[in-house]
């Protein structure tokens, strides 16, 4: 099952899986003209822990375009 909730500067994203383990994804991002940021994780039902989970930001304007995701 997938839930996802677009606006113009915001969006929210879940994902329910139960092959082969129940699993819970989570993603998030929010910005405005020049700046965004983000994160996502991963919730394993069946062992009860947060895996996989990022971090981002990203600048851009006429002269760059950068990145850093944790």
């Amino acid at each position: 099952m997938k839930l996802q909730y677009f606006h113009e500067n915001a969006t929210f994203a879940t994902v329910v899986r139960m092959k082969p383990s129940p699993m819970i994804e989570f993603s998030a991002t929010v910005g405005t003209e020049g700046v965004a940021f983000g994160a996502e994780c991963r919730y394993d039902a069946a062992r009860g822990k947060f895996r996989n989970y990022r971090a981002a930001i990203g600048m851009t304007s006429k002269y760059y375009h950068a990145a850093l995701i944790m």
